[in-house]
């Protein structure tokens, strides 16, 4: 009876170190603890100068703002698909952002703009200004598709 108790235990632990191993991963589960906000602003402007963006694994937000409380905001949001998503998700090193100084170049001097991009990855809260309409060449392919998915609300009302 002890060798068939000692059998049976052992089985059941092969049994689980095994299956252990053979468990699928879904490689289609896209990170949702991400949140990357986008914007630009500038200084030397009448009307809505401040543009900010705030995509999710779900959501894109926006809202277009002016430096006078008297001009109302306007806000408009569409839900992002998983190819959008993931496309971001695909381009997008954070720890490679993480080392990015936290301005680069002259934003919105001479009024030319000021753009920035800020990544929440779980805790950790990261944010780049740069001059508009430039590219930092760590982050290029990554900031023009974040343009891309922030400029599909350009026409907002």
């Amino acid at each position: 009876m002890k060798k068939f108790i000692w059998v049976v235990i052992h089985f059941a632990y092969l049994l689980l170190l095994f299956s252990a191993f053979t468990c699928e991963k879904n490689e289609n589960v896209l990170p949702t603890n991400i949140i990357i906000k986008s914007g630009t602003s500038f200084g030397m402007c009448v009307g809505h100068c401040i543009t900010e963006a705030e995509m999710s694994s779900q959501q894109l937000s926006l809202v277009r703002k002016a430096w006078r409380s008297k001009i109302a905001d306007k806000t408009c949001s569409r839900l992002l698909t998983s190819g959008e998503w993931q496309s971001l998700i695909d381009l997008l090193n954070f720890d490679t952002f993480k080392q990015l100084p936290e301005t680069t170049g002259c934003p919105d001097c001479a009024d030319g703009g000021k753009e920035w991009i800020e990544i929440t990855y779980g805790e950790q809260v990261k944010r780049v200004n740069f001059e508009f309409g430039k590219n930092i060449p760590e982050i290029a392919a990554f900031t023009e598709r974040v343009r891309k998915i922030r400029d599909s609300l350009n026409n907002c009302d």
